[in-house]
């Protein structure tokens, strides 16, 4: 979800904003935001699903110190689809809400931030503090 959506929503929010626009330049940032936003509620949704039907699963991958710091991915996608409604949703929805999803969706994705850097991805749970550092460690 970064990929299709940090990566490009950064770019997206760039486009909308440059003081030179041509001609389609807009409509294309909106296309990426559209498909962004869709993105999001069909993996928000899976993740989900995800969670109820296979609990002893997602756990496990919350857990893994490998693996837990991707927990930190679906609040960046909740921030920059919120950026994206706020800049090019405004021409579709309105800005009166455009302005509330993008509460919303700034709410959930920094409250996700936090939890996420505070129990999933913490520096505790990855494998270089598991060890026990001797003298020896820093020369392998």
């Amino acid at each position: 979800m970064v990929r299709v959506d940090h990566g490009h929503g950064d770019r997206r929010c760039r486009l909308a904003s440059l003081p030179l626009q041509f001609l389609g330049l807009r409509l294309a940032a909106t296309v990426v935001w559209a498909i962004a936003a869709v993105l999001l509620v069909a993996l928000t949704t899976a993740t989900v699903l995800h969670w109820i039907r296979y609990r002893s699963t997602a756990a496990g991958h919350q857990l893994n110190p490998v693996i837990s710091h991707f927990y930190g991915a679906p609040p960046m996608a909740f921030l920059t689809v919120g950026a994206g409604t706020l800049l090019l949703g405004k021409d579709w929805v309105g800005l009166p809400a455009a302005a509330a999803i993008d509460w919303v969706l700034w709410t959930i994705g920094t409250i996700g931030g936090l939890l996420t850097a505070v129990l999933g991805a913490a520096p505790w749970r990855s494998p270089a503090t598991r060890t026990s550092p001797t003298p020896r460690s820093a020369a392998g």
